[in-house]
């Protein structure tokens, strides 16, 4: 197929800190060298699904499509304003002259107090 970008895709592979992305740039580089994509997936040890994938993203978007997507986790179940209020609670209680020290429970309950929102424990 491509031998020449296949070539450029090994070298930046080999310069890539990044492990997933060097092993997506190594299948994609033996797919433009006529490897099948079943044979990648084993010289890999990886999915053959995630070869179909990588290929096809280099495919469409290029080099773009090789890139790890940000990882999305739950999202918060506090506002930013109510964050902020949290926040200066915090602060102000840290200030205070009784001491100042919030554990995971009293900021757990001020949270539900305040905002009508429960909070496990090992969550805090």
């Amino acid at each position: 197929m491509d031998l020449d970008t296949s070539r450029k895709l090994l070298a930046l592979s080999r310069r890539e800190s990044n492990a997933r992305k060097r092993i997506r740039l190594l299948a994609v580089s033996l797919f433009l060298e006529g490897e099948n994509r079943t044979n990648i997936a084993k010289r890999l040890n990886t999915a053959r699904s995630s070869v179909n994938k990588w290929v096809s993203n280099y495919l469409n978007k290029g080099l773009e499509g090789l890139d790890s997507k940000p990882i999305q986790g739950r999202p918060a179940k506090l506002t930013p304003s109510q964050l902020e209020l949290l926040s200066a609670h915090i602060i102000q209680s840290a200030k205070s002259s009784d001491g100042g020290r919030l554990t995971g429970e009293d900021i757990g309950n001020y949270i539900f107090i305040q905002f009508s929102v429960r909070y496990h424990s090992d969550h805090m």
